[in-house]
């Protein structure tokens, strides 16, 4: 046997070696990965079996002149995973002259959780003023995700 058909035939066994070392590796993180998978679908039908008492919340939404995005807005508060008991929208509306005013009128005869109070100060000034207005244990703000300029030319 010569020095090279020798070399290759160490080669082949340490490739060979390589190969099932990688095989029971790979093996072994499937087991691993399947047990982790088994905790973790046991943890969550506990989870799932608990039941939480959600805080109230307020929802502050200020609104100038928010014809074209006001109702999508309304939409999406209304849509939250959250109980309807506990969850108010409150829109400020700041002397609006197009037709948000109607718009988030028509959303608040349709569902209680929706509440309308109209002023003529200046959305940022009144948004600030009117954080007394929140029912709940948390208020948070959601202002329309178009700038103004966007919102009206479109």
């Amino acid at each position: 046997m010569s020095l090279l058909e020798l070399d290759l035939s160490f080669l082949f066994v340490v490739a060979v070696i390589l190969i099932w070392f990688t095989i029971a590796y790979q093996f072994i993180l499937t087991i691993f990965g399947y047990i982790n998978y088994v905790k973790a679908m046991k943890e969550q039908k506990e989870i799932d079996k608990q039941s939480f008492d959600y805080p109230s919340c307020s929802i502050l939404i200020p609104a100038h002149n928010e014809e074209k995005v006001i109702g999508r807005t309304i939409e999406s508060m209304l849509n939250l995973e959250y109980p309807k008991d506990k969850l108010k929208i409150i829109i400020i509306n700041d002397g609006s002259a197009d037709g948000t005013k109607e718009i988030i009128q028509r959303y608040a005869a349709q569902d209680t959780r929706v509440v309308l109070f109209d002023v003529l100060k200046g959305t940022t000034r009144v948004f600030g003023h009117y954080r007394h207005l929140r029912c709940g244990q948390y208020a948070g703000s959601e202002v329309p995700s178009l700038p103004y300029r966007t919102a009206s030319s479109s």
